[in-house]
């Protein structure tokens, strides 16, 4: 009797606990789809800046940077990551000036003015150039695909791109992991220089 009757106890405990799980869950889900939609209202904002900004860095001349550089030297990174609820821009430039754009609004410009986030920008715009001969040229600048992310490196000849998969970044299976870290490295920088909680994210 005893244990039929602890039998029937522990039943109504795992009830109880699969209720409150499946909230729970339920909870997540409208969460993660009111952000989405608020993502999407904002990116579909005209007064985003989000696309602006982000052509402009891929537009900016040498001319504008003060640069004078041979044909294949690559004087500016361009990383694009898909978050899932939005897409990350991280601007960063051989002077040392660097930017971060969200989709979703918001961002960080003119970062590079502060001494550690130059410092961050031109180590990243350096160690690209360890990867330059793996790159394919663009004449198109797309946003990466789901779950993805994309180094464009810009040069006086054109722009070039490389596209990889964050599950292979993750497990460190990518040739590609200490650019992204040395991208993550500079997105701390720039994070530092702003202490409004609007303007920060998760890091990657």
């Amino acid at each position: 009797m005893v244990n039929k009757i602890l039998f029937y106890e522990l039943i109504f405990v795992v009830i109880l606990i699969l209720i409150r799980l499946s909230a729970v869950i339920i909870k997540i889900k409208k969460r993660d789809k009111r952000m989405r939609l608020v993502n999407d209202k904002n990116a579909n904002d005209p007064e985003n800046p989000f696309d602006g900004l982000r052509n402009m860095a891929f537009d900016i001349s040498l001319q504008q940077l003060g640069l004078d550089i041979k044909d294949s030297e690559i004087y500016g990174v361009i990383m694009d990551r898909e978050t899932g609820n939005a897409n990350v821009t991280l601007v960063a430039y051989k002077t040392g000036d660097a930017s971060l754009y969200f989709s979703s609004g918001g961002g960080i410009i003119g970062g590079g003015q502060k001494h550690t986030v130059n410092s961050a920008a031109k180590i990243l715009v350096k160690q690209a150039s360890v990867y330059f001969d793996k790159s394919k040229i663009m004449y198109a600048v797309p946003l990466p695909d789901k779950d993805c992310i994309r180094f464009y490196f810009l040069t006086a000849k054109g722009k070039y791109c490389i596209h990889e998969e964050m599950k292979n970044i993750r497990n460190n299976t990518s040739p590609y992991v200490n650019l992204f870290e040395k991208a993550n490295d500079l997105i701390t920088e720039i994070r530092k220089t702003e202490e409004k909680e609007e303007y920060k994210i998760p890091m990657f």
